[in-house]
């Protein structure tokens, strides 16, 4: 094995111009950064420069190479400087599609106003990438430019700043010098370049740079780079899981009736809880608006805030805020941390819906699926109707993770469109990609640092607790629908379905107890007193799912719902009743399919539940789609709205489009203010 630096030969073919040997192949961790390590040798002079493939340079900024180069000798700071960074021009931004400006404005404010404040006056800027300035010799007696082991140096650029600063080096910032990148312009792109970002920021965090980062850094400089690097996905993971957890809690107080105890409904409605999702996306637009404001003027920052709203800029902002809180509290929890391979193309062409379903299904629709059903259950059995105003902020976050893939798509609102990406969804799950993808997500997951046996543990008693959750309130259910000739009929404790929750219960706690028996854990055959306890729970368990329905189709026949007020309140009750046994059967399933002595049979059944619930959604969320698109309105107004050349220097179009949706909200203010009476 060797390392070769190869050039033209003047002829077609090529020559090889110098060469260093190697004990072994390279590439053994990730490839981008190992290929960076590998070529630094071949580097000519004192200092090097990062550049991309996605990147171009500018004549008349290479000019001012000479003073950069300058600043390695000319820092006020204590120590040497070893990395010079500067900020980058998004031209990718000029490509006509909203999410491309989006993306362009979050890059130009963090690689100008945030790098800016992280240099002077907090010093804790690293090194972010390219198109850093980097002292070759610095980094080539310290083992390169960067680190390469799997999954953990996944964001291999900020390791450099992290060997620097730990072996004295200084890292300045200047923004007299630029250079051009490019940038995802499509959702499925952007969210995979977050989902990269925040599982390669979890996966830092246990490594020995970070904690020798932290053991040696004073307060304020903890501090700010807690702020800088580790917070930007904390919080997000932070508010996102409360906003998303709320509504299970609020079903369940609703269904035991206790509720009323937990909720000021005569509160305000403009609470902490009811701004979550006004913050979310304020968060991220209040830079980009107070960086316009500054480079362009209030006339210009003006355009620009009503660009954001008629583009329903929250939608995007809260949907990325989703990906990066999934994979950030994925990786922490289970490791797995994976390079993502963006095309890097100015790509505004649809995307099928069966793609957008298998990205986004385990991140963002079963998770929204879940809060819409357990919001509908807290509002079928509140005690109070003015909920909503506690439950708004939850219901539009949820449906933001619905909309956000389908508004950023161009075409989806074309009838032609909309009827081939439902023949594509279906070729997806009958001709084989669908188990493909099942049997990818699936899989023997990843462990991170844990041993074997407690990340079985781990994730049987993950499956125990949904089992568990979903057991208790398809039980409650049908007991608040019944509720009043209960007491006077059973009683309590010879309720069947209070035994079938109990015995959900106790078998739950078997199937752990057999957690160790996961094929892919161990070779070796279980043992006869753990063979026959696996067949013991299984059959509890399926016993246990047996009574659960049957009690559920009692309850949900004529004579169950007969003291229900409405037709429409029977129906919604009888859905979520089905929605609520289906998840303790399904979750059921889990256990049983991971369980050696019941996983032949449990795995077919496991499959099927899943398609079932895939071809459930995809109707879900095309119905609607296509009844909109008969309309043509809407998709007229959909290709207005996602398609701008920019928010700041409006052309007539644009013009055009911001004065309508002026008027239109002066007149719906107008309507809303006359007394009809």
């Amino acid at each position: 094995w060797a390392a070769m630096l190869v050039c033209s030969d003047g002829e077609g073919g090529v020559r090889c111009e110098s060469r260093v040997g190697l004990p072994g192949n390279p590439i053994l961790g990730e490839g981008k950064p190992e290929n960076q390590n590998v070529a630094l040798p071949f580097c000519h002079g004192e200092r090097v420069q990062m550049v991309d493939m996605n990147q171009e340079g500018y004549w008349e900024e290479a000019l001012k190479m000479r003073p950069l180069l300058q600043e390695f000798e000319s820092s006020a700071k204590a120590g040497p400087v070893t990395v010079i960074g500067f900020p980058e021009h998004i031209f990718t931004q000029s490509s006509g599609f909203v999410t491309a400006i989006f993306i362009g404005l979050q890059e130009r404010y963090f690689g100008s106003f945030v790098q800016r404040v992280l240099d002077e006056p907090l010093d804790v800027r690293l090194h972010y990438g390219h198109p850093d300035l980097l002292d070759k010799l610095h980094f080539a007696t310290r083992g390169g430019v960067s680190k390469a082991s799997k999954e953990i140096n996944l964001s291999e650029d900020i390791f450099s700043g992290y060997k620097t600063v730990l072996a004295g080096g200084c890292v300045v910032f200047r923004e007299y010098h630029l250079v051009g990148k490019g940038r995802p312009t499509n959702l499925m792109e952007i969210t995979g370049f977050f989902a990269k970002l925040s599982s390669g920021s979890a996966a830092s965090l246990t490594t020995r740079d970070v904690a020798r980062f932290a053991a040696s850094a004073p307060l304020v400089k903890l501090f700010s780079y807690y702020y800088s690097a580790i917070a930007f996905y904390v919080h997000d993971v932070i508010v996102m899981h409360v906003t998303v957890l709320i509504p299970y809690l609020l079903a369940m107080l609703a269904l035991v009736g206790l509720d009323h105890r937990f909720n000021n409904y005569e509160a305000q409605p403009l609470s902490l809880f009811a701004l979550l999702p006004l913050l979310l996306s304020l968060m991220t637009a209040v830079p980009a608006l107070c960086m316009v404001l500054v480079e362009r003027g209030p006339r210009r920052a003006l355009s620009f805030l009503l660009g954001m709203a008629i583009t329903a800029s929250p939608v995007y902002f809260i949907f990325v805020a989703q990906t990066k809180s999934f994979h950030f509290a994925r990786t922490v929890t289970a490791g797995g941390a994976s390079y993502f391979a963006a095309r890097r193309n100015a790509s505004v062409l649809h995307t099928p819906y069966h793609e957008l379903h298998a990205r986004f299904a385990h991140s963002h629709l079963y998770v929204a699926a879940d809060v819409f059903v357990f919001l509908c259950m807290a509002h079928v059995w509140s005690v109070s109707d003015r909920l909503f105003l506690t439950t708004w902020p939850t219901w539009a976050v949820a449906s933001c993770f619905v909309l956000a893939p389908l508004l950023y798509n161009p075409q989806q609102l074309e009838a032609w469109q909309v009827k081939a990406d439902v023949r594509g969804f279906c070729g997806w799950v009958t001709g084989g990609g669908w188990e493909e993808w099942y049997a990818r997500l699936h899989g023997p997951p990843a462990r991170g640092g844990m041993a074997a046996e407690d990340a079985a543990w781990n994730e049987q008693f993950g499956r125990v607790s949904v089992a568990a959750f979903y057991s208790f309130i398809a039980y409650l259910i049908p007991l608040q629908t019944n509720v009043d000739n209960f007491a006077a009929t059973r009683g309590w404790v010879c309720e069947p379905r209070l035994v079938c929750t109990g015995a959900t219960y106790l078998a739950s706690l078997v199937a752990l107890a057999a957690a160790d028996l996961r094929p892919h854990r161990s070779a070796r055959a279980p043992s006869s007193r753990r063979r026959r306890a696996c067949y013991v729970a299984a059959a509890t368990l399926c016993a246990a799912a047996t009574l659960q329905l049957a009690a559920a189709c009692a309850v949900l026949g004529p004579a169950g719902l007969a003291r229900t007020a409405s037709l429409r309140k029977r129906l919604c009750v009888a859905a979520l009743c089905v929605y609520a046994c289906a998840g303790a059967v399904g979750s059921v399933l889990e256990l049983a399919a991971n369980m050696r002595a019941t996983a032949d049979v449990a795995a077919p059944l496991l499959r099927l539940a899943h398609k079932a619930r895939d071809y459930a959604l995809a109707a879900a969320v095309l119905l609607p789609v296509g009844a909109l698109a008969a309309l043509r309105l809407p998709g007229v107004v959909h290709r207005a709205l996602i398609f701008q050349r920019s928010f700041v220097d409006l052309d007539m179009h644009g013009l055009i489009l911001y004065s309508s949706v002026l008027a239109a909200v002066a007149l719906a203010y107008a309507l809303s203010s006359l007394d009809w009476g």
